[in-house]
């Protein structure tokens, strides 16, 4: 047999080509491998080495993990601008060569020694499907140098590999994607099933197919310049059914209502079907098919599984609620009404209507489903203004209508700062007293009394009153209301004695007028030297010698005083009185007894009328005081002695007498009292001298007065005259039994004090 020898040329380069094929695709099986793919050198020279390493993902496009790389740079840092630069290409998720420059910094400004110092950065980060050349193009420059874009390639290069699930269950669809390859101009993806270029299902980079059986699936890039191998994978189909996963409905409904029940998940096999069962799996068949409709009663448990020729699955379970629907309320009630004070409480109550089992009442204010402000049958506010509060029961099935209540917030009084009142008030006279300050709540009004506060006697309401105060007294207001009452605001009102003249008399101080009576009691003494006359059945006529006269008398006294005029300096004025009496043994009938043994019974009645003036002149503590008066007295007196059971004649003596009397003295204190606006307070002290007045003027008779007075108020009177003995005989003639006197306490009023 002629055998031909081959050409050594020819051999080598048949296994050049053999050897840089075995390499291409031991570069490819590397590529397969994800994570990072070790150091390699990147740039080397006498002072500097870079190199870099890559991590690979193999789900980058599927949002995996991304494609990544890092540098370690050693050697001697350039203290001037440095970058390395370089380009990568690698393949992008729509099958496309991408190309990419990169630029690192390796200088700093001191420059300096390093030792495998790494470089990291979330800028490193790209995403691929698979790596075509991790570096070329490597240089150093005082520059950054960038740029990307698709790199154009004539031919198509054959896919690795087929990716997606490739174990199903019958009815199952899985999605089958080119891993790898690249196409060339004009270049697509074929799919096909059964073997390469025969059953054509599809184009592109992905295929989603549902094999009815194990199948084997094919691609392979086809374009006008080549047409690549086919890479293959194998779908296997399990024809048995796949479980369940769930059941999937509407849980909860209403009761009456249908509910869709559908099975989730799960696939069905070889001649199989879904089959429904109600209460345990297995037991109570209710429906077949993916999807059944049921109606409950109550709350049922459904249960749900694949029955076929080749296998049953496990049952999946879903229990549905059923709920009733609620009844609306027909009120709300407060125990204590719908109006509060702000600040209080109000406890609010629903009253009929019914709620289903999950239902709840649910209160809102303002508004029907507004703001929500709390749950249960029973609530407790405290609103600081007026509110509408409203109330529905809700529940899975209905939400009620509402029923509303307005709770009246009522503001709180505040109390008053103070009573205003006039300066000056004048006995007798009616003056107004209104609020001043403070504020009224809803529904109060101003309360007054007087007296001692919070226990005083209501006068009136209302924001004035006019009241006619007499003497002291403590006035006080109050806000009054449903929320209670307010502290007081009072006023003490001490009203001063109110008169005829105020444009004249309005001052104390400077008062001039004096008008004033008075009422009291006096005891005098009448006495001269005169002699009795007689009555009864004795011997009549007969003449007595004459004797000192002593009676003693007890009486009632009214004075009338009137000063025109009356100032601290001068004052004149006019005074008159009046007595009337009796003797002192008025209460006994008049019977006494005799020390020198025997009894006695007097009668005694007499009147006496007094008319004068005074004039006094000085300054405040003192004044010179002159008096002159008039008076007229008449007298009825009868005594009658027993001794020894023997009744004496009744002695009588009746004489009205009138005379006439001046005095001179001294007036001590003020008329305006202290301060110049209390009462007057004097001393009067007086030596008088007396007469019988008319024809039968007599010689003066000496004597003295005292007067203490407080006006408006009480005057305490002393007087004394002594009458000269008609005797000489008689040397006792001039004692205190021989003289005139008089004493009285006298209450008095000035109508312009």
């Amino acid at each position: 047999m002629n055998t031909k020898r081959l050409p050594k040329p020819f051999m080598l380069k048949c296994f050049t080509f053999v050897f840089l094929l075995w390499a291409f695709c031991l570069e490819c099986s590397a590529q397969n491998e994800t994570g990072w793919q070790g150091m390699k050198e990147l740039y080397k020279d006498s002072r500097l080495t870079v190199e870099i390493d890559y991590y690979y993902s193999k789900n980058s496009c599927q949002n995996g993990k991304q494609f990544k790389y890092k540098l370690r740079v050693s050697g001697d840092q350039p203290s001037a601008p440095t970058f390395l630069n370089w380009t990568m290409d690698y393949i992008d998720c729509n099958g496309n060569v991408y190309f990419q420059k990169n630029s690192i910094e390796i200088w700093k400004k001191e420059g300096g020694i390093v030792d495998q110092m790494v470089i990291e950065s979330m800028d490193y980060m790209f995403t691929a499907t698979s790596m075509e050349n991790p570096f070329y193009d490597v240089s150093l420059s005082s520059k950054r140098v960038y740029g990307s874009g698709i790199k154009v390639t004539t031919v198509s290069k054959e896919a690795i590999g087929i990716d997606g699930v490739k174990d199903l269950y019958l009815g199952e669809a899985t999605q089958l994607t080119v891993k790898g390859g690249l196409l060339g101009i004009g270049g697509e993806w074929v799919w096909y099933e059964g073997d390469c270029g025969g059953n054509k299902i599809g184009t592109g980079k992905s295929i989603t197919v549902t094999p009815g059986g194990t199948s084997k699936f094919y691609v392979r890039a086809e374009g006008k310049n080549n047409i690549t191998n086919c890479a293959q994978a194998t779908v296997n189909v399990d024809k048995r059914s796949k479980p369940p996963t769930s059941i999937m409905a509407h849980s909860n409904i209403c009761l009456g209502d249908n509910a869709l029940l559908t099975v989730g998940g799960g696939s069905l096999g070889a001649g199989a079907d879904w089959i429904w069962y109600e209460g345990s799996c297995g037991v109570k068949r209710v429906g077949q098919g993916k999807s059944i409709s049921v109606k409950p009663k109550g709350p049922t448990t459904y249960y749900v599984r694949a029955e076929g020729e080749l296998n049953t699955t496990e049952c999946v379970q879903l229990t549905i609620n059923t709920y009733d629907k609620s009844i609306a309320p027909s009120a709300i009630v407060s125990e204590g009404g719908p109006e509060i004070c702000k600040g209080q409480q109000i406890k609010l109550k629903v009253t009929g209507g019914n709620l289903s089992s999950d239902g709840k009442w649910v209160w809102y204010s303002g508004s029907c489903g507004g703001t929500a402000v709390g749950t249960g049958p029973v609530m407790v506010f405290s609103p600081m203004t007026t509110t509408t509060y409203h109330v529905q029961g809700e529940g899975y099935c209905n939400s009620t209508s509402c029923v509303s209540l307005t709770v009246v917030v009522n503001e709180r009084s505040e109390k008053p700062d103070r009573i205003l009142a006039p300066t000056t008030v004048y006995k007798g006279n009616k003056i107004e007293l209104t609020v001043a300050g403070g504020k009224l709540g809803e529904g109060a009004e101003w309360k007054w009394f007087k007296g001692t506060s919070g226990s005083g006697s209501l006068l009136g309401s209302g924001a004035s009153i006019v009241v006619n105060p007499r003497k002291v007294t403590n006035y006080y207001v109050k806000a009054v209301s449903p929320c209670g009452e307010t502290e007081n605001a009072s006023v003490l009102i001490d009203p001063v004695k109110s008169h005829y003249f105020d444009k004249i008399y309005s001052k104390r101080p400077n008062k001039f007028l004096h008008l004033g009576y008075g009422f009291g009691v006096e005891m005098i003494q009448y006495a001269e030297y005169s002699k009795f006359s007689t009555e009864g059945n004795t011997s009549a006529g007969i003449n007595y010698n004459p004797s000192n006269v002593s009676i003693q008398g007890l009486g009632l006294k009214g004075e009338f005083v009137f000063h025109p005029i009356m100032k601290e300096f001068f004052s004149l004025g006019l005074i008159s009185s009046f007595s009337l009496g009796t003797t002192p043994l008025v209460f006994s009938n008049g019977e006494g007894e005799r020390s020198s043994g025997g009894a006695f019974k007097e009668e005694y009645f007499y009147t006496k009328l007094n008319v004068g003036g005074e004039l006094a002149i000085g300054i405040k503590p003192v004044k010179f005081l002159m008096k002159a008066a008039r008076s007229f007295q008449g007298n009825d007196y009868k005594i009658q002695f027993t001794t020894n059971g023997m009744s004496s004649p009744k002695y009588l003596f009746r004489r009205s007498v009138s005379q006439e009397t001046i005095g001179f003295g001294l007036r001590l204190g003020s008329y305006a009292g202290k301060g110049g606006s209390g009462r007057g307070n004097n001393l009067d002290l007086t030596y008088n001298l007396t007469r019988d007045a008319g024809g039968k003027s007599g010689a003066w008779k000496s004597g003295g007065a005292l007067s203490w007075w407080i006006h408006s108020a009480i005057k305490l009177q002393m007087e004394a005259m002594l009458n000269p003995s008609e005797s000489p005989d008689n040397p006792s003639s001039n004692s205190y039994k021989n003289a005139c006197w008089q004493l009285s306490l006298i209450f008095n009023r000035n109508r312009f004090y």
